[in-house]
């Protein structure tokens, strides 16, 4: 019996420890299935408290308006009129939201910078101000304000009222001038809304591209101003010595003619004895005013005519100023004149010109002062008859022609013509151009 109750006490002993190893693998069993369901029970739970987490907006911050972010799905809750309300986002863009906001559903679609007013009761007055500000990482930042402002509408005219697109802000955009084209080929300008909107949906572009260019320098070189006359202008041409290819320091290349002509007597100044030289090409020369013109007694008056760059004349009559021609001047007669003193004529006065002591003075006073018009008298004896055998010599001699009380003098009708004035029997007084082959200055050939 001992042997059998032994037996048995080792049957029953090996019995128990072998099920002691099964009834741990089970509880393992069961931790393994319900760790992973909790961790899923909490990641929904969270997922779900997250996914419809909501703000409250307070009084406070509603009546003096707030700004604040909410995600796509998520809402924010306000009072108006002891009535809640919500406003949600429904959907987000990279530069716009569509809200919904009820109790009344009603939908709003705002770009950045976009801002509305809402009637929520129909009641013809806007009783909420919404704003969209940015938009940053997908979450927008709304600004909401409790307002109180009639709409223009009649109240229970439909659904709850937006305030029209077109009654917004509208953009006016000023832009500066575009900068220097930078090394990396791009340039910059600024931009400002002068309504001050805060949107930019119709903002012109800051930036652009564009080809770089060293710095140059213009280095101008031009050439002499013409000296021919055309339509009233004379050129000459600049060019660029480094090819800039820019003109902001181009010299001008076109001008008028006044500076290829100059005088001594400010032009047509018929009372002193001046002078007319011009540079234009075929009109150089220097010419004198002088007496005997057209005739004995007429100032030939030279001057500049700046249209065409060189000299003009005139014949002048100086007796219609009450004036006697004298030395390529209209002068007084007291300047000139002389006075009978018995028999013999004396000289009265006479300017710096010293003419009568030169001429010795019976002769001048008589011409000058002789009540007989036909006399004529010649300082240097120049004849008609003279000039046409081949005699000459008188054209290197300035000198003067008195007759009828009126005096002429020889003078350079060109830069190498002398006039030689002289008396003639049949005509009382002569004048004709002669050539001067080493030219002519101040009323004589140069020998």
């Amino acid at each position: 019996m001992e042997d059998y109750n032994n037996s048995n006490e080792g049957v029953n002993q090996t019995q128990y420890i072998s099920s002691a190893p099964e009834q741990k693998s089970n509880k393992k069993i069961w931790l393994l299935i319900l760790i992973p369901i909790f961790i899923i029970l909490i990641g929904v739970v969270i997922f779900l408290f997250m996914g419809s987490s909501s703000k409250t907006i307070s009084d406070n911050e509603f009546s003096q308006g707030t700004n604040f972010q909410l995600k796509q799905n998520n809402e924010a809750k306000f009072i108006i009129d002891d009535e809640e309300h919500t406003i949600k986002v429904d959907s987000v863009s990279d530069d716009s939201v569509t809200l919904t906001i009820q109790s009344n559903p009603l939908q709003v679609n705002l770009k950045i910078g976009d801002e509305r007013k809402v009637d929520l009761n129909d009641d013809g007055i806007y009783d909420i101000q919404v704003k969209l500000n940015s938009i940053e990482n997908g979450v927008p930042e709304i600004y909401i304000k409790k307002i109180h402002e009639s709409s223009g509408q009649a109240p229970n005219a439909g659904n709850s009222i937006i305030e029209d697109e077109e009654s917004s802000c509208t953009e006016n955009w000023s832009c500066g001038e575009w900068s220097s084209c930078s090394e990396q080929g791009s340039q910059t300008r600024t931009c400002t809304d002068l309504n001050s909107c805060g949107t930019t949906n119709n903002k012109p572009s800051t930036s652009q591209r564009c080809t770089y260019v060293e710095d140059c320098t213009e280095d101008w070189d031009c050439s002499e101003w013409g000296r021919t006359c055309i339509r009233g202008s004379v050129t000459r041409t600049c060019t660029d010595k480094n090819l800039c290819n820019t003109y902001e320091n181009k010299p001008i290349e076109s001008k008028d003619c006044s500076h290829l002509c100059s005088e001594t007597d400010g032009g047509r100044n018929y009372l002193e004895k001046g002078s007319a030289t011009s540079t234009q090409l075929n009109f150089e020369g220097t010419v004198h005013d002088y007496c005997g013109g057209s005739g004995p007694g007429i100032l030939r008056e030279f001057y500049c005519n700046e249209t065409y760059g060189t000299y003009f004349d005139d014949n002048f009559d100086c007796s219609t100023l009450g004036k006697y021609c004298f030395d390529g001047a209209c002068r007084d007669a007291e300047e000139i004149c002389c006075e009978i003193n018995g028999d013999n004529y004396e000289l009265l006065k006479f300017s710096e010109y010293n003419f009568c002591s030169q001429l010795g003075g019976v002769e001048v006073a008589m011409a000058l002062c002789s009540s007989s018009d036909s006399y004529c008298f010649d300082l240097d004896d120049s004849t008609e008859e003279r000039a046409q055998s081949g005699d000459h010599s008188t054209d290197f001699i300035k000198s003067y022609v008195i007759r009828d009380k009126k005096v002429s003098e020889d003078t350079c009708v060109t830069p190498t013509t002398v006039s030689d004035a002289a008396c003639d029997t049949s005509w009382g007084y002569w004048s004709m151009p002669d050539n001067c082959p080493n030219g002519c200055l101040d009323g004589a050939c140069i020998s």
